[in-house]
């Protein structure tokens, strides 16, 4: 309800990147329930991401990615994503309720089923974790696109493929 999927979507479309929807590979697992208690199935739910990244990786010079980084494990998965490249980690921040009535009334297709009292706990949960972020968007209303490329230009600049010329060669 924060916006890090529209975010991520609108990055991917303005830098030409890759945009992993890490939600479907959980809905993949499990449809109907998330079971955010279980080691077992956040371990499995990791490494199909990161499974999905490698793949994704091989395909393309930059991807986009979401996390809530509400979860035990999240170092863990931090550092085998920087294992496979530069990581840009972005915080997206919006109140608690107008994250609720974001996922009210956004497509519920797209996103993990979660009962609203545990949303809240992973609200809170996320706001409480201690990262070294490289950005801190508030998205309390939506950041415009202008504003998103004017903060990520620095980041998202795409490295040219091994062999590439300059145009003046």
């Amino acid at each position: 309800g924060a916006g890090k999927t529209h975010i991520g979507m609108d990055l991917a479309r303005m830098f030409g990147a890759d945009f992993l929807r890490v939600e479907k590979i959980w809905q993949d697992m499990s449809p109907d329930k998330m079971e955010f208690d279980s080691p077992a199935f956040m371990a499995e739910g990791i490494r199909r991401t990161l499974v999905a990244v490698s793949e994704r990786l091989a395909r393309h010079n930059a991807i986009i990615l979401e996390s809530s980084g509400a979860f035990d494990l999240f170092p863990d998965y931090l550092t085998a994503l920087r294992a496979m490249g530069r990581v840009c980690l972005v915080s997206v921040r919006a109140p608690i309720d107008q994250c609720l009535l974001r996922i009210r009334t956004r497509d519920q297709s797209l996103h993990v089923p979660v009962p609203e009292d545990d949303i809240v706990k992973l609200n809170q949960r996320s706001e409480r974790t201690e990262m070294e972020w490289d950005i801190v968007i508030s998205n309390h209303p939506f950041i415009s696109s202008d504003e998103l490329k004017k903060i990520f230009s620095p980041f998202l600049i795409i490295p040219r493929a091994i062999g590439e010329r300059d145009a003046q060669s």
